[in-house]
């Protein structure tokens, strides 16, 4: 019987095994066939030189694809291709790498070809795969851009069309600066084998714009004398019982206001600071600082009750100044609300600033005067579902570039998402969870003739816990882009890179023959997202990379021999 039984279970096994050994582990029904194209691909791609790979469309920044024979997924190509590849599947897990996608798909949309042939440089791309089987689930075709990338791909002197295999296009780009190959001493996957790896030296950084930092020019301040500006404390808000209100402690610097069940308020009149305007039109930074209650500041109309800027918590902010608004009609506000608030406050007011930049390009008036937006607190409630809203803002052009500032406040569950969707392309040009308080998001320029946003909200809840969201105002402010200005290395400098993301633990040495070798140092990031090193003079010798990481795995090899050995003697 046993016998029976176990020849039974052998047979058993191999009949549902046979499958597995067949290689049909995955059933037959579930597999797609990859179209021949890409094989073509493939075996002319890896017969080419090593050079990074760009996929293209740029639509999305989620890193999952849809192709019309039937795949969907995170992708696949890079496993047929010997180099290395840039696309959304390596790089959404990182904020720090994201930024690769978003100036990269940012010149694409805008269709700006010099700044897209910058940045194919600053990624050290040396190939473009435009793939037009992809698709765009419940999103218009207009969104993937293929006739505009291809037209601008066309227009360009240091892109070619290498290789057409039907639904896919390979591009050269010629753009990167000739490389220098450093051989690696291990290759780190199968040692001891010998493997090169290509890595860069440059003589310049690109002037490529990183939108997290921006330089204004032109400014010049405005010290502040309290004591010669004749304050005195008032009342903004209704008229109450109990009310206290009152400013103290006035001297050069610093002054302190008082508030009990009241709005107390001190105004400074602009052309009291500033006697003479510094330009028709100039940009005005409001800078102070704070200490125990928080006092709020906005840039009023003189002799109204509202404020043009809006009231803000933050200490400081930008004001646009075309030529068309006269310094006599505004005043600064500093508000200590304190109503309902029965204990006395008090704010200490110090070091108030103010500067301004001359600008180098004018924003419209009209555009200054009617986008300075604010809507009534909104509530979302939802609770295992979805609600949306939208607000529309037509008349914007997208050759202009604007600040979006956006205060909302999370109650429960997942905060509210925002979508800026863009007339023209039909994609979220932004895509962001509001934190709490002031959200400011950048919106550059885009495509010249273009115009038209809509912001989308999504308030999504999942699961027991609902989602609460307020959401107080939104505000977009031209922001005027010919400010921003770029800063050069200093000259006489060398830069090395070993292509790849900046990592603290990278390390670079000379080899100078025999047993002599030079330390670099630990490296710099370079271009916002790479491993540099500068250097005073050319490196003439062997360039070694080594990451200090992968001690631990020779140290692991160290551990398995050590293993080896004690159970071979014990």
């Amino acid at each position: 019987m046993l016998v029976f039984f176990g020849l039974f279970f052998t047979l058993s096994l191999g009949y549902f095994s046979w499958p597995m050994l067949k290689g049909e582990l995955i059933d037959p029904r579930l597999k797609i066939k990859i179209p021949h194209e890409y094989f073509s691909m493939f075996n002319w791609l890896n017969q080419q030189k090593e050079g990074r790979v760009l996929q293209l469309p740029l639509h999305t920044f989620w890193g999952w694809e849809y192709h019309h024979w039937g795949f969907q997924g995170a992708g696949f190509t890079w496993f047929g291709l010997k180099q290395p590849f840039l696309t959304r599947d390596f790089d959404r897990w990182n904020l720090k790498n994201e930024k690769a996608y978003q100036e990269l798909s940012y010149a694409l949309y805008a269709q700006n070809l010099p700044l897209f042939e910058e940045l194919l440089s600053k990624y050290h791309l040396q190939y473009l795969l435009l793939d037009k089987s992809i698709l765009a689930p419940e999103q218009e075709n207009k969104v993937l851009f293929f006739d505009e990338t291809e037209k601008m791909l066309a227009g360009s002197s240091k892109i070619k069309l290498a290789k057409d295999f039907g639904q896919i296009r390979l591009y050269y780009s010629s753009v990167m600066e000739s490389t220098k190959e450093y051989p690696e001493l291990l290759d780190f996957e199968n040692p001891p084998e010998e493997l090169k790896k290509e890595a860069q030296e440059k003589a310049k950084i690109y002037d490529v714009i990183n939108f997290d930092d921006f330089w204004l020019d032109k400014p010049f301040d405005y010290q502040i004398d309290f004591e010669k500006l004749d304050l005195k404390p008032e009342l903004c808000g209704a008229q109450k019982e109990n009310q206290v209100f009152s400013l103290t402690a006035l001297q050069k610097n610093s002054f302190t206001l008082y508030g009990q069940n009241s709005l107390a308020c001190v105004k400074i009149r602009l052309d009291k600071i500033i006697k003479t305007r510094p330009a028709p039109n100039f940009l005005l930074k409001i800078a102070y600082e704070n200490e125990e209650e928080k006092a709020k500041i906005c840039l009023a109309k003189w002799g109204t009750d509202d404020c043009a800027k809006g009231e803000v918590k933050n200490e400081g902010f930008f004001f646009q100044f075309p030529k068309n608004r006269e310094l006599k009609n505004y005043e600064i506000r500093f508000l200590l609300d304190t109503e309902n608030q029965f204990e006395e406050k008090k704010s200490l007011v110090k070091d108030l600033k103010l500067t301004t930049y001359l600008a180098k390009k004018t924003i419209p008036e009209e555009i200054v005067d009617n986008l300075d937006l604010e809507s009534k607190k909104t509530q979302y409630l939802s609770f295992k579902e979805e609600k949306r809203d939208s607000l529309s803002f037509p008349e914007l052009s997208h050759h202009q570039s604007y600040a979006l500032l956006m205060e909302a406040k999370n109650e429960s569950g997942l905060p509210l998402r925002v979508c800026l969707t863009n007339y023209t392309s039909k994609r979220c040009d932004l895509y962001a969870n509001l934190q709490d308080g002031l959200n400011v998001f950048f919106i550059p320029p885009t495509d010249p003739e273009g115009q038209g946003y809509d912001v989308n909200l999504s308030n999504y809840a999942i699961g027991p816990i609902p989602s609460k969201n307020s959401l107080k105002s939104i505000k977009i402010v031209p922001l005027d882009y010919e400010f921003i200005k770029y800063q050069e290395n200093p000259k006489g400098e060398y830069l090395l890179t070993n292509n790849q993301s900046y990592e603290k633990n990278w390390r670079a040495y000379e080899y100078q023959g025999g047993l002599k070798i030079k330390s670099l140092g630990k490296p710099v990031m370079i271009d916002g997202w790479e491993n540099g090193w500068i250097l005073k003079d050319k490196p003439e010798d062997q360039i070694i990379f080594f990451f200090l990481p992968q001690l631990l795995e020779y140290f692991g090899f160290l551990l398995i021999f050590i293993l080896i050995v004690l159970l071979w003697f014990f």
